[in-house]
């Protein structure tokens, strides 16, 4: 009689606990837990540059390296919207490039990132002058730099500044052949017509020039004189 007793509950827990099991399955399928996101700009660690100098007992450069290895692996693709310098991963390449002042790569790739990636305009500034500041014979740090001036600053006056000082450079006819009627076009957009329009002029005349490419500058001076009477 006190076997059957011991059996009963047990007959009783068995099917509760599956009926339990296969409810809990269910509501985890129905209705799933909420995503929690938390931004890399939350968590990101980043440090106070004189301090990580000064504690730094002459490893400055390893260092650096150290951090932008982890920074790559960090990197996330949030749009920073502030214009206040202080994105994570800005503050953190600043960190690297005090630390180390000539890491090219820095400058060249974490200028981009900035600039196209986290939309962080202002800090993609800072770190390309200051990259052509410490770097002026990375070509490739100047045109990168020219590209956020014109598209993403509408800075004309500066872009034109940092391509013209790049236009002769051996580098340039790999990357960007037309680059006098690209710095035409970028006068034209800032509405310096006048400059435009000569140096237009000036790659019209030069001797062995496609006949499509001329029929595309004569359309294009055709146009400045069309909205400029004037001149």
């Amino acid at each position: 009689m006190k076997e059957k007793v011991k059996i009963m509950p047990s007959l009783i827990i068995i099917p509760l606990v599956i009926s339990l099991f296969l409810f809990v399955n269910w509501a985890n399928k129905s209705f799933p837990p909420p995503l929690i996101k938390i931004s890399q700009q939350q968590v990101a660690m980043n440090f106070n540059n004189r301090s990580l100098e000064l504690f730094s007992m002459g490893k400055k450069r390893m260092i650096s390296a150290l951090l932008w290895v982890t920074t790559m692996l960090e990197s996330d693709h949030d749009h920073y919207k502030n214009s206040d310098y202080n994105s994570w991963i800005f503050l953190r390449l600043k960190t690297i490039t005090r630390l180390d002042p000539l890491f090219q790569e820095a400058y060249l790739y974490g200028g981009q990132y900035l600039s196209v990636i986290k939309d962080d305009d202002l800090g993609a500034q800072y770190i390309f002058d200051r990259g052509m500041d410490l770097v002026p014979e990375n070509f490739y740090i100047k045109f990168y730099a020219g590209f956020h001036y014109y598209l993403e600053l509408k800075d004309f006056k500066r872009a034109i500044s940092i391509f013209e000082s790049i236009q002769d450079h051996p580098q340039m006819q790999q990357t960007m052949p037309n680059i006098k009627t690209f710095i035409a076009r970028l006068y034209e957009k800032g509405g310096d017509y006048q400059t435009a329009l000569m140096l237009l002029e000036q790659i019209l005349r030069q001797p062995n020039l496609s006949p499509a490419i001329k029929q595309r500058l004569s359309k294009r001076v055709k146009q400045i004189h069309n909205k400029n009477p004037s001149l």
